[in-house]
């Protein structure tokens, strides 16, 4: 929880200097690779790696959409217990699809994300009374996120962008809230 809270108030430090830096023109159009720590609500499992791709556009110099395809993979947490009479997650990963309003604050490089989508969930459960030792189920769940992000322009068509994104789950097999803190490499045209 501490590690968490500590990335939180690093990138929001990193976020709020980067703000005030001014914007340069922007290409209508991005695509990015990304990748990094995913953290669930759900506190069986560790943190681990999230990737994925984001496209998207910048039609007015204040506001903006991106899609989002991601994937992440996350483990029963090294000695998480089993309870008795309780069913706890060994391992979940899901297959992420969202599209995001983007609203840049001023014109800048600063960016504030409001989104919606669907994550395709895969959930494997250990314990729980009356039942086998393991369980597998699959879920389509409804998500929506909030998230911050900032792109720093390398020359004229490339770029670095940290992203940070509370995302809640809505569904049957998960429904938690997790945090996504990644970085991306894209290209402007």
């Amino acid at each position: 929880m501490k590690k968490t809270v500590l990335l939180a108030a690093l990138a929001f430090a990193v976020i709020a200097v980067a703000a005030a830096l001014p914007a340069r023109a922007q290409a209508p159009y991005y695509f990015e690779g990304y990748a990094g720590w995913y953290v669930p609500g759900a506190d069986e499992l560790d943190n681990d790696w999230i990737y994925g791709v984001r496209f998207g556009g910048r039609p007015a110099p204040t506001w903006g959409w991106e899609g989002n395809l991601g994937y992440f993979d996350v483990q029963a947490s090294a000695g998480a217990p089993t309870i008795p009479g309780v069913r706890v997650f060994d391992d979940l990963n899901a297959t992420l699809i969202e599209a995001s309003f983007v609203y840049y604050p001023g014109g800048y490089n600063l960016a504030v994300l409001a989104g919606a989508g669907v994550g395709h969930i895969k959930a494997d459960y250990k314990g729980g009374a009356g039942h086998a030792e393991s369980l597998k189920q699959t879920d389509d769940s409804f998500i929506y996120h909030l998230g911050l992000a900032y792109k720093w322009n390398i020359g004229e068509s490339f770029y670095l962008r940290p992203d940070i994104r509370w995302r809640k789950w809505q569904g049957n097999v998960y429904e938690k809230t997790d945090n996504e803190y990644s970085l991306g490499f894209g290209w402007k045209f």
